[in-house]
């Protein structure tokens, strides 16, 4: 929305609802469905540090090795295909995010990769699983009853 706004800025005439249908044909999502977030791809690549380096940093030997098959609907891990202990996950999004191995489409589609494996995260899925991780680290409630 940013690159529509700056290409638009000497144009006086043109509305929101104009912006609006020239974002939604451009990337194939309408920001005026319910749920629609605006990201800022770099802010956001640069708060995964804060999100998945630093507590995987400071609080990884105290991770549980649960499968993340076993782990509460609130982890946001719906969908995301990767075999394995959370503990694991957290070092595959650790390793992804600290060596630059992160892309994102323009689907607001996050990949982590690292080797030959990588893990896709879609644009809810990654705030339930910070918000989660962020909750444990303060709590060490893996189930998640109070978030």
């Amino acid at each position: 929305m940013l690159q529509i706004l700056d290409a638009e800025k000497n144009n006086p005439s043109i509305t929101l609802r104009e912006l609006q249908e020239k974002f939604a044909a451009q990337y194939g999502i309408s920001p005026t469905t319910d749920g629609f977030y605006f990201y800022n791809q770099h802010q956001f690549l640069t708060s995964l540090l804060a999100y998945i380096c630093l507590p995987s940093e400071k609080f990884f030997s105290d991770i549980p090795n649960i499968e993340i098959n076993s782990l509460a609907g609130g982890w946001g891990l719906q969908g995301v295909l990767f075999a394995g202990t959370l503990k694991g996950l957290l070092r595959h999004l650790r390793n992804s995010v600290a060596h630059g191995h992160v892309s994102i489409s323009s689907e607001l589609m996050l990949e982590f990769s690292q080797g030959r494996t990588v893990v896709v995260f879609n644009k809810l899925n990654i705030h339930d699983f910070c918000q989660a991780l962020a909750y444990w680290c303060l709590t060490k409630d893996i189930t998640l009853k109070g978030l």
